[in-house]
């Protein structure tokens, strides 16, 4: 999400713009995301999606429901993942 938020035009071009973009990210709101810490999987992964690029038209996710802002595309797990409407 964070890297599509980066590539599209409705979103601020850094991650750290796009992380600590007011309302967006609970976790930078909470405070919860200075305690969080890396894993090798979480690199893995992120590597992976850099390289791959698998899901570039997802913008949103939650994880209490799909999102009003975008078209409901998939559950994973306790997240609900979004596109741009229209897309």
């Amino acid at each position: 999400v964070i890297l599509n938020r980066i590539d599209s035009e409705d979103f601020p071009d850094t991650a750290y713009d796009v992380i600590t973009q007011q309302s967006q990210f609970s976790v930078w709101a909470n405070g919860s995301l200075m305690n969080a810490y890396v894993t090798d999987e979480t690199m893995r992964i992120v590597k992976t999606e850099v390289q791959n690029r698998y899901n570039s038209d997802v913008l949103y996710f939650n994880s209490i429901g799909f999102t009003k802002y975008g078209e409901p595309w998939k559950k994973v797990g306790d997240h609900y993942f979004s596109t741009k409407k229209g897309e």
